[in-house]
Parts: structure tokens; sequence; C-alpha cells
């Protein structure tokens, strides 16, 4: 069974992400002292950012991310920042938007000395596609997207062992097999990832729906 998360937890977690980023972001660039001014604002964004979260103020979230972004857009702290605003979009069940996100740090990334951000951004689109396809009902081409996740996410055993059981769930459900797919559904319930709580929710209600 899956340790049930809290929403009071899961906030603390998505703060200390970014607290810990922020903290790598400042040593890696001390040395160039020049970002100190959004450094700050950060500082003072990350203080409000629990409230809203909890409030389920996603739109301030991302309204600050972007004054952020356009306000500093050379600053080191902006990868950290657009993948903040992939998260909100998660947390908001829009796929598509998150997808557009981590299209632009690969865009604006990738080969510089950020493309840690831009090769995980190729990981998280697969994903996202993956379950954006099974939402739509595109089983097929959530299947293909799961089996090349898995590809890519060699060695990551937790992460394997949801693609896995995310096929399965598939399979048992185009069988009409809906209490297998269920099951599975379920014990994904309380993941503290976004994108696999907001997957099981959805399979939870396909299962459950009278077609």
């Amino acid at each position: 069974m899956k340790r049930i998360i809290s929403r009071r937890t899961l906030i603390i977690f998505i703060l200390s992400i970014f607290i810990i980023a922020m903290a790598n972001q400042s040593l890696l660039f001390a040395q160039e002292g020049t970002d100190t001014q959004a450094k700050k604002e950060i500082d003072n964004f990350i203080k409000s950012m629990g409230g809203w979260i909890e409030n389920g103020e996603y739109q301030k979230i991302l309204n600050k991310s972007q004054e952020i972004i356009d306000k500093y857009p050379d600053s080191p702290y902006i990868p950290m920042i657009m993948s903040g605003m992939t998260h909100t979009y998660i947390e908001m069940n829009d796929l598509e938007s998150a997808i557009r996100v981590e299209k632009k740090i690969i865009e604006k990334y990738e080969g510089t000395k950020f493309d840690d951000y831009a090769q995980s951004s190729k990981v998280i689109i697969v994903a996202l596609k993956a379950v954006k396809s099974e939402k739509e009902r595109k089983f097929n081409e959530a299947i293909s997207a799961y089996n090349e996740l898995k590809e890519i996410s060699e060695g990551k055993e937790p992460v394997i062992e949801w693609i896995e059981d995310a096929i399965s769930a598939i399979e048992y459900y185009q069988h009409g097999q809906k209490d297998k797919a269920l099951e599975i559904y379920k014990c994904y319930l309380n993941d503290i990832d976004t994108i696999i709580q907001n997957w099981a929710q959805r399979g939870i209600s396909r299962c459950t729906k009278s077609e």
C-alpha cells in the first residue's frame, strides 16, 4: 500500500525542492554576484507560495512566476522557476500547458550550463504525453508513450513499476476488467508525485463511471 501524504506534507515537500534548488543555484553563481535582486524577490515569492498552494491559488503562482521570468530573463534562477510553473500546471490538471513550459525549457537551455534541466524536461514531456493520451482515451498512443518512458527511465525502479502498472491498467480496462484496473489506480491515489496522483484520480473516475 502507498503511504498517505497529507496536503500540508506535500506543500512542505514542494517548498523544500525550491529552497534546495535555490541554495544550489546560489552556490553555483556566488562568484558572479549579479543576481542578488532576483534572489531576494524569489525568496519573497517562496514565502508566499505555501499559502497560495494551500488555498489552491495556482494562478497567483503562475502570474508571479511569469513576472519574474520577464523581469530577470537571464537569471540563473529562471530554470527553477519554469520547472515550478510546470508543476503548478500539473496540479491544475492542465497537461498541455505543462508540456508547453517544458518545451520552452529545452529550447532555452539545451546545450547550456543548465542542460540538466533540458534533459529532465525531455523525460517529463514523455510522461505527460503518456498520461494525457490516456486521459483522452487514446490508449494505443498512451501505451507507446509509456513504453518510451520505460526505456529512458532505465534503473529507476519506482518509476518503472508505475509505468508497468499504468500499461496493465489500460489493458485491463480495454478488456472490460475494470475492477482490476481500478485496483491499480487506487494504489497510487496518494502518491506524492502530482502527475501520478492526478493520473490515478482520472483512472478511478473512468473505471467507476457508467458508460
